[in-house]
């Protein structure tokens, strides 16, 4: 084997186009039995110099022998070139979105690069980036880099943290009024909403501690200030707000603030989805004192903290209790009412209080005698 790739090296970097696209089909199909004992690095170098050939055959085969051949010790050398070739085709859209998953798939396939080089990589690509779907699975996978729901060593979460408040300053740096792109928006307020308690200081290596509320303010600030187009604002509304789910149970105190910018947009026409998230977050807001409760602190999301509200209006008559079909069967009742052949003087489709309680007695008087 070790022979057979000494050979192949040497028609990589052999002048003529046809030894180099024998060389590379060659070399693709060694890959396939590839063995850990031959030295397959020494093939990376003339396969990179393929990558930058003219003729589009041998691009193409170069890029996927490039990927194949990618390793811990050289998966930063093979992602780096991949993306100079990007920045050169970038008019090209079809080879810039091969190119943007070949290096993401790099990124995901191999840890042993620093979570630095792996986070930055990715928002690379997210700025060169065209396709919205592409930009939601990049924008996931650095999530996913800087989030974990497995038990983690203190050095990784440490490092995890101090990556993901460097990545807060670096979002927060390269915002750019008008033109700054709603991904990179959605980015910077989740990132405000996961590390604003590890913040570190640029000028020194103090390490400091804004509360929730202090740093949700600086965000909420900095949103008002922007000068952005109605479509970019709602998103980054819609990401501001979703950060604030995390950070609301640990505020101090008030924020007039931010109650009054949350208000404010509950009150907005434009966007249904900022709307009703708004005026959600400023219920919560109102009733932050419920958050505090043992339910939460253990987090209980089984909602069984609120048996007592629940027995309480059953109690009192404000609520029915849960029926299986029960909806169906008035709409039926009610379907049947309509349909009948007696003049009817209500408006088309409406009944009067006393005929839709007859119907809800004979529905549930229909379940007491099933059960």
């Amino acid at each position: 084997m070790s022979k057979c790739l000494s050979v192949v090296n040497t028609l990589l970097h052999c002048r003529h186009n046809n030894a180099k696209h024998t060389g590379l089909s060659a070399l693709e199909v060694l890959t396939r039995n590839r063995s850990a004992s031959c030295n397959w690095s020494q093939n990376t170098s003339g396969v990179l110099e393929c990558f930058d050939h003219g003729d589009d055959s041998i691009r193409r085969k170069a890029l996927a022998l490039l990927c194949a051949l990618a390793c811990q010790e050289n998966v930063e050398e093979v992602a780096e070139r991949l993306q100079e070739r990007l920045a050169q085709v970038s008019s090209d859209r079809f080879e810039s979105a091969e190119l943007i998953y070949r290096v993401s798939d790099l990124v995901r396939r191999f840890k042993g690069p620093s979570l630095d080089w792996r986070v930055a990589t990715l928002v690379r690509l997210l700025q060169v980036c065209e396709s919205a779907e592409t930009e939601e699975k990049l924008s996931n996978q650095l999530k996913s880099l800087l989030t974990s729901d497995t038990a983690e060593e203190a050095e990784e979460v440490l490092e995890r943290d101090n990556v993901g408040a460097k990545l807060n300053r670096m979002l927060k740096k390269n915002m750019s009024g008008s033109e700054t792109p709603a991904i990179i928006l959605t980015l910077y307020f989740w990132t405000v909403g996961q590390f604003y308690h590890v913040e570190r200081s640029p000028a020194s290596s103090e390490q400091t501690s804004p509360t929730a509320v202090d740093a949700a303010e600086v965000a909420c600030d900095l949103l008002q200030k922007l000068d952005l187009p109605d479509k970019t604002k709602s998103i980054a509304t819609l990401a501001f707000l979703d950060a604030l789910w995390t950070m609301v149970p640990q505020f101090e105190r008030d924020s007039p603030d931010i109650e009054s910018f949350i208000e404010s947009s509950s009150a907005l026409r434009d966007c249904l989805a900022v709307q009703d998230a708004a005026t959600e977050m400023y219920l919560v807001l109102k009733n932050r004192d419920a958050f505090k409760c043992e339910a939460f602190d253990n987090d209980d999301f089984t909602l069984t903290h609120l048996d007592g509200v629940v027995v309480e209006a059953l109690k009192s008559g404000r609520s029915r209790p849960y029926q299986p079909g029960f909806l169906d069967k008035l709409a039926t009742s009610m379907q049947g009412s309509r349909n009948s052949d007696v003049l009817k003087l209500n408006p088309y489709q409406q009944l009067d209080e006393e005929s839709l309680a007859k119907i809800v007695d004979s529905v549930t008087v229909d379940d007491d005698n099933t059960t």
